[in-house]
């Protein structure tokens, strides 16, 4: 592992979740062994995506702006 580590953060739809995976995609064929790290909501549907794809996900209690 080269120890570089990137953060991709959205929430709340799965809107963002499929370019950030896309993108996370690109960056580990350019950079092996770079941590991918998502940050998003704890909805269940954002759940089930990112456990789909095995991406490692730090989910937090948000909400969008009423």
């Amino acid at each position: 592992m080269n120890g570089k580590k990137v953060i991709i953060s959205g929430g709340g739809t799965a809107g963002h979740l499929y370019p950030g995976l896309a993108i996370s995609k690109r960056i580990k064929e350019r950079e092996p062994g770079i941590q991918v790290t998502f940050v998003g909501s704890k909805r269940e549907l954002e759940k089930q995506i990112m456990e789909h794809h095995k991406a490692h996900i730090i989910p937090l209690k948000i909400e969008g702006l009423k």
